[in-house]
């Protein structure tokens, strides 16, 4: 499967490593307690 972006071609495999490459950044958002403190905070409240 190859998705056509413009003048150059994106293979499956490079659209993997993107993926890869964000669900990483977002892990290591969820460690740093990014999407960890409105939880926290949602729960204080109540």
């Amino acid at each position: 499967m190859i998705f056509d972006d413009g003048d150059r071609y994106v293979t499956t495999r490079e659209c993997a490593q993107l993926f890869n490459v964000s669900t990483t950044t977002i892990r290591n958002w969820v460690i740093r307690g990014v999407f960890l403190q409105p939880y926290k905070l949602g729960k204080s409240v109540r």
